[in-house]
């Protein structure tokens, strides 16, 4: 069996017919670095391109584990094989994301 090590700053909750999976934060989490360029302004207000820097604080592959981690992570990060991210939404009655259906890996595996 795998090891699954939550890489995000929320719990993740994977919901299922059978059971709700809780994985709490690690305590690290893997990011992207961004900084923002000036570009113009949008009706008086500032407007601003987001440029993505290097990913910090993951961990390098350790066999048996798997890394939940953002969305900007994982396609920061094709090459490796040990990412997952939370999947599809969960919402209560109110319209809350109280989880995900699945952990999903990234597309295109051409």
């Amino acid at each position: 069996m795998r090891k699954i090590k939550n890489l995000t700053p929320h719990e993740v909750r994977v919901v299922t017919e059978e059971a709700i999976l809780s994985l709490q934060p690690s305590g690290v989490v893997a990011r992207c670095e961004e900084h923002e360029e000036p570009i113009g302004d949008l009706g008086g207000a500032p407007l601003t391109r987001i440029v993505l820097g290097d990913v910090v604080d993951l961990p390098p592959e350790e066999e048996g584990v798997i890394l939940i981690v953002s969305h900007i992570v994982l396609q920061a990060c094709p090459e490796r094989k040990d990412l997952v991210k939370p999947g599809k939404p969960v919402r209560n009655v109110k319209g809350d994301i109280i989880g995900c259906r699945s952990l999903c890996v990234l597309g295109n595996d051409n």
